[in-house]
């Protein structure tokens, strides 16, 4: 899943997809058995068929805020969540940052 041309994993990964096969338990499983135990899970979120996972050192977790997340769906049936978006946002050493997943149209 990394690249190879890696010479060390980094100690930070956003990690995003979208119609993924796996469902969001075994996902996170391969995520954290390919990063190795140096790193966890920080924050995952998952909207329909859209995920986010951040992943980083174990000892960065101490400096990081609560991660927050926001989801949009853009279907007229709320329940069919095919078309939208996810987001998670958090702050490290005083220094915010966010990711955005979208999927379909979000002019609409």
């Amino acid at each position: 899943m990394l690249p190879t041309s890696l010479e060390y994993v980094p100690d930070l990964i956003v990690i995003t997809t979208q119609e993924n096969s796996l469902d969001r338990k075994q996902w996170e499983i391969t995520l954290q058995e390919t990063v190795g135990p140096n790193h966890v899970i920080y924050h995952s979120v998952q909207h329909g068929t859209l995920h986010i996972a951040v992943i980083m050192k174990r000892e960065l977790i101490w400096f990081c805020s609560v991660a927050e997340e926001d989801t949009v769906t853009v279907r007229a049936f709320k329940q069919i969540k095919t078309k939208g978006a996810v987001a998670v946002s958090f702050t490290m050493f005083g220094t915010s940052g966010a990711k955005l997943k979208p999927k379909g149209n979000l002019r609409n």
